[in-house]
């Protein structure tokens, strides 16, 4: 996505020269890699003496599900043909995660290593809020974070989806278009699924009978897969599980959201995407449910983007171009359900984005790590040279994270073998989280071509959970 600056980030923003090293100085990553996973594209006959030539190669484990793999290299991040899965319950069913990554199918790069960059060579440019979120910064996140003493947002949405959970299922099965057998809901983000667990639960009190095959879908998108199989595999051992049986199949995208958008815009709901249908490597060891199955063209489609992922975009016009390009269709009965922080209270918001205890902190600084390891080398941004700086901005209303370098640094990418030289005091913007006026949300949804069509909100009015559409022309 083009990034659409804002006139107080031009004036401030500083460009940095990367240096290159002398072919002395360049460190090395393992190569022929891209070679290797177009070979596996090609020739799938000879995947497992490619992969065991990878795994020969690799010195540890890769953990950062979105990229194209640098060091060490996982044979899981080149499977293509691999669809694992998590157990759903005690009956040894099981839950399709499609692995519907554009770096795992083509040697496209990754965006989320380019943006890392960016923020590098371009103070002012955000690293993207993916860098947080690895499988350590989710269950920090889900243990802490969200837990923490005077950290609104969850616990405002949780009250609202307590509140108001089967409202929001009935508002949204009911907009089914006449003779459509089923619906896709769409869950951009999945987390921890505590919130997910509420709604699904509700969309099963909606839901009237069961069927062998269940028409209406449950997809959760995720970066992480290991965090998409546990937490899948506790929603299905969950009392939430049986309340699905055979009213609503459940399965897993593994990718970003930009992929997760490329797998509906390619047909993939259809049962016509570019996703591997080869179990034989399959995680579980259980026999495997079919992947949900195939949508008809008009099947209404429910996106769920809960919690404040909306607030995390860099400027408000990337969060509406964003939302603009959701693949919902004018008078076809497709939703977006959308979670905001509407809060204004400013001491409220550094209360709950910078707490006291320390967890704010621990949270943050664990990208450091996440950042070095999807560059190449975790170890890459020593914790001893980095500041955590967090603090809300007042003209731009969003809180802010920052690392700040603690003393002149020269970080190596160990994929490029560029540097790039950091001073002391000098930031990378880690993350922010925009705060909206009901003013700011109207302006939101008119850009995004979205109309409002109902809303529930907490008792104080610092949050809301809106219904939208896409209004026919």
């Amino acid at each position: 996505m083009a990034h659409v600056l804002s006139q107080v980030q031009r004036s401030v923003r500083r460009r940095r020269k990367p240096v290159a090293l002398t072919s002395t100085h360049v460190l090395r990553h393992p190569t022929g890699v891209s070679e290797r996973v177009i070979q596996f594209k090609r020739i799938n006959e000879q995947k497992a003496t490619i992969i065991s030539r990878i795994c020969s190669r690799s010195q540890g484990s890769y953990t950062s599900p979105t990229q194209v793999p640098h060091r060490p290299v996982d044979a899981s991040m080149v499977t293509v043909n691999t669809i694992p899965t998590a157990i759903l319950d005690d009956d040894e069913r099981t839950i399709p995660i499609l692995d519907v990554r554009t770096s795992a199918l083509n040697d496209s790069g990754n965006p989320i290593r380019d943006q890392i960059v960016a923020g590098m060579s371009t103070l002012g440019d955000k690293w993207p809020a993916a860098v947080l979120f690895d499988e350590r910064g989710l269950k920090l996140y889900d243990a802490k974070v969200s837990q923490a003493d005077g950290y609104y947002p969850f616990v405002a949405e949780m009250k609202i989806l307590h509140n108001h959970a089967d409202d929001i299922a009935h508002a949204i099965l009911s907009r089914g278009t006449p003779g459509s057998v089923g619906q896709d809901v769409i869950e951009l983000g999945s987390g921890p699924m505590k919130k997910t667990a509420l709604l699904l639960s509700a969309f099963a009190r909606q839901i009237s009978g069961t069927r062998p095959i269940p028409t209406t879908n449950y997809y959760a998108l995720d970066l992480d897969k290991r965090e998409l199989i546990r937490t899948l595999g506790e929603l299905g051992k969950s009392e939430v599980g049986p309340a699905l049986k055979g009213k609503m199949s459940t399965a897993g995208l593994w990718g970003t959201y930009d992929d997760g958008l490329r797998f509906i815009a390619d047909g993939g709901l259809q049962g016509s995407g570019k996703v591997p249908q080869d179990t034989e490597d399959s995680d579980s060891e259980s026999d495997s449910t079919p992947v949900p199955k195939p949508s008809n063209p008009g099947q209404p489609l429910h996106m769920l983007f809960v919690g404040t992922s909306i607030s995390n975009f860099e400027t408000r016009q990337e969060a509406s171009a964003f939302l603009r390009s959701l693949p919902l269709r004018p008078g076809s009965g497709d939703t977006l359900l959308l979670g905001m922080d509407q809060n204004d209270n400013v001491e409220e918001i550094e209360r709950a984005y910078n707490n006291p205890d320390g967890t704010s902190k621990e949270f943050l600084m664990n990208a450091l790590v996440n950042a070095g390891r999807i560059l190449g080398d975790e170890s890459l941004f020593c914790q001893d040279g980095w500041e955590y700086v967090a603090h809300f901005n007042t003209s731009l209303r969003r809180f802010e994270y920052h690392f700040e370098a603690l003393r002149a640094l020269d970080i190596i990418d160990p994929m490029t073998g560029i540097s790039y030289t950091f001073s002391k005091s000098d930031q990378i913007l880690a993350h922010v989280s925009h705060k909206f006026s009901p003013g700011d949300a109207d302006k939101l949804f008119a850009e995004a071509d979205l109309r409002p069509m109902d809303r529930w909100t907490d008792d104080s009015s610092k949050y809301t959970v809106w219904l939208l559409e896409r209004p026919a022309a």
